[in-house]
């Protein structure tokens, strides 16, 4: 019957307090998540706003000019196309390092998960125990899904704790 014993006497409750932990942090992750999706689709309407007065701006200079206004009037406009100009090039620029993080968010998510369906294999894992039932203290780990895990595993499980 030393198979069925836990590999220490709180075993089961040290499993569930790590377990709880990872899914607070899998909670906080989606907020995250969720308030960068808000984000994303408020850039994009501004982007879609500026890209619009953008047009009206170059209509309104090529209009001006056609016409043969005053110096001013076309120097004025020029720099009115060039700052919203400037200002779309922003706005593309944070829109994209928003999908980016925003996809990076949903890979920690995904890995995150990955992570939480091993450690809860780890108390039916024949590995974790030896033939008595109990961990030798080379075995023992402060974090017992980190040795299940794979470098690039790692690496994520590191950046979120």
């Amino acid at each position: 019957h030393g198979w069925l014993q836990s590999p220490t006497p709180n075993y089961h409750e040290e499993l569930y307090l790590e377990l709880l932990k990872e899914h607070t942090e899998l909670q906080h992750a989606f907020q995250r998540s969720q308030l960068d999706h808000r984000l994303m689709e408020r850039l994009d309407h501004e982007l879609v706003l500026a890209s619009a007065q953008n047009k009206e701006l170059k209509k309104a200079l090529k209009q001006a000019v056609a016409v043969g206004k005053a110096a001013k009037v076309n120097s004025k406009m020029s720099a009115q196309v060039q700052e919203c100009q400037a200002r779309e090039a922003a706005l593309q620029t944070e829109n994209l390092e928003l999908r980016e993080q925003n996809e990076l968010l949903e890979f920690r998510i995904l890995e995150l998960e990955n992570i939480s369906a091993r450690g809860s294999l780890l108390d039916t894992c024949d590995a974790c125990t030896d033939t008595d039932g109990i961990m030798d203290s080379n075995e023992s780990s402060l974090h017992p899904i980190r040795d299940y895990m794979s470098d690039a595993d790692l690496g994520v499980y590191d950046l979120v704790m």
